[in-house]
């Protein structure tokens, strides 16, 4: 007997449950193969530091999603191998999927918003701004989410009927503090004119994040309204996308970080020497009075920079 109901014959490839099955293990393979590759730096830039929120960030997002994204391969099979899927049980695994979403991605609106709050020099107007964006844009989510749950339609396979209006809602607000976001950055790189790692990598790794999330919505949402309703797939590429954005960009952060042996001078001598676990630390004594553009000033003085004598690791590339 054939997977796929006789009232689904016809639907396209990508809303078979076989090709569902599939992306689902491919997403999850990516998400593996990806900790494969980080083993390394993540044990020299994650496990060999102290405790810090960066630390605990990190270990959620990359360990809570990998549980999260495994689980759900595990309930793809299950789910999709029976004959038929009532729509209750069929809500439960939607609104399961998307409260992992919600929750991943505001790890990674952390890591983001907190690079820009280092960037202008941790001032409280800049911070309130960006926590009133953070707080709002997950609430936000949130309670669209609640609504966008209750209004799917389910067919036997879980195959969603309709697209609710709220997600059209839900994928705008999200577009714009992207944007905001990143222009934050990008007006940080024009207002300082002294080019620095620090700079090159935070405008790298924005500029990555923003065009992986205007990518997935400029191509979710016409395929949505106008060929067929995305099916749970959606859900498990982009909870592997926000993990792999969320601790490839910690771990860039975290390469710059110096050797704990150089002396206090070095470190802070120079901006190509912060790093992510500074902005942590010290938040609250506003990055022990270390401002951007004093350091900006002093580079563009006739005194020569002071750069370490003892090698460290340069970041990778995303």
């Amino acid at each position: 007997m054939s997977s796929v109901p006789d009232q689904w014959h016809g639907y396209s490839f990508l809303e078979s449950p076989q090709t569902r099955k599939a992306i689902s293990v491919s997403a999850l393979s990516w998400l593996v193969w990806d900790s494969i590759l980080l083993c390394r730096r993540e044990y020299e830039s994650i496990w060999k530091r102290e405790n810090s929120v960066v630390k605990a960030v990190y270990i959620f997002s990359k360990y809570v999603g990998l549980v999260a994204q495994t689980m759900n391969t595990i309930w793809t099979f299950d789910l999709l191998s029976r004959e038929y899927l009532t729509p209750r049980l069929c809500r439960k695994w939607f609104g399961s999927q998307i409260g992992v979403i919600i929750l991943l991605h505001a790890a990674l609106q952390i890591i983001l918003m907190l690079r820009v709050y280092a960037l202008y020099d941790c001032k409280k107007p800049v911070g309130l701004f960006l926590l009133s964006l953070g707080i709002g844009e997950i609430a936000s989510i949130s309670f669209s989410s609640v609504y966008i749950v209750r209004g799917f339609h389910f067919h036997s396979t879980c195959l969603n009927a309709n697209t609710p209006p709220a997600v059209v809602a839900l994928i705008v607000v999200m577009a714009v503090v992207q944007i905001i976001v990143w222009g934050m950055t990008l007006f940080k790189q024009v207002d300082i004119p002294t080019r620095t790692r620090l700079l090159e990598v935070v405008g790298r790794d924005g500029a990555v994040a923003c065009s992986v999330f205007v990518a997935i919505f400029a191509t979710a949402v016409p395929y949505t309204f106008y060929v067929h309703t995305l099916t749970h797939s959606m859900f498990a590429i982009y909870m592997t996308l926000v993990i792999i954005l969320t601790s490839r960009i910690i771990l860039n952060m975290q390469g710059l970080r110096p050797l704990e042996t150089q002396p206090a001078e070095i470190r802070s001598g120079g901006i190509s020497l912060w790093c992510l676990d500074t902005t942590f630390d010290t938040i609250n004594d506003g990055l022990d009075n270390i401002s951007l553009e004093d350091i900006s000033a002093s580079e563009d003085t006739d005194t020569p920079p002071i750069t370490p004598t003892t090698d460290s690791s340069e970041p990778r590339t995303m």
